[in-house]
């Protein structure tokens, strides 16, 4: 989410990030408070969903980017006209319904020669939508397992965000990156992300 609402500025979009919704606090919510981003804490969720279902509808987002490690009920999909998508940190459907970077120790136990990452539609079956984005880079899994874990993390962002381009018939320039590849390829010059622009995103 914090990359988003910077690319957002650094790409000059015509798109904002309309709201934060969390089940606890958290950094997201700190992050939207911090810049003024409409945000709401439900909790507990599930047995809130009608609640929800009414805080999106009066948000009218056109896309749901869901960070939940759980199904979302039925009645959410259906709330709006929005599309909801998800981003997982492997090439799905390798590693399906596994969260976080859980991925990458089940890549390196699985001595994977390529790892990367995936956004796709959310779907009442768990990491089941189809696939909108991928990103594939090989990995040499005597890097630290930080270092790796950040090149996965940076090129999951950047296939967060073609998505959402995609999603939105939105295109701006290509990559010129020759050690990822890209599919669909990107939409917008990744090159403008730079170190500083990286590191600011951890800080942030």
């Amino acid at each position: 989410m914090k990359f988003i609402h910077q690319a957002i500025d650094v790409l000059n979009l015509d798109t904002e990030v309309s709201a934060v919704i969390s089940d606890r606090d958290c950094g997201a919510i700190n992050y939207a408070v911090a810049n003024e981003i409409p945000n709401v804490i439900i909790k507990p969720w599930r047995e809130r969903t009608e609640y929800i279902v009414n805080e999106i509808r009066k948000f009218n987002p056109d896309i749901v980017v869901t960070n939940i490690h759980k199904i979302l009920p039925a009645d959410i999909f259906k709330c709006c006209n929005a599309k909801f998508i998800n981003l997982h940190y492997s090439l799905l459907p390798a590693f399906g319904g596994v969260i976080g970077f859980k991925t990458l120790e089940m890549a390196k136990e699985a001595n994977a020669t390529i790892i990367g990452a995936t956004c796709h539609y959310v779907t009442e079956v768990l990491d089941g939508g189809k696939i909108i984005s991928q990103a594939a880079i090989p990995v040499d899994w005597n890097e630290e397992f930080n270092v790796i874990g950040d090149k996965v993390f940076r090129i999951a962002c950047e296939v967060f965000l073609n998505a959402l381009l995609l999603l939105e018939s939105i295109k701006i320039g290509e990559s010129n990156c020759s050690n990822v590849v890209y599919s669909p390829q990107l939409r917008y010059n990744n090159i403008v992300f730079t170190e500083t622009f990286w590191k600011e995103i951890k800080n942030c």
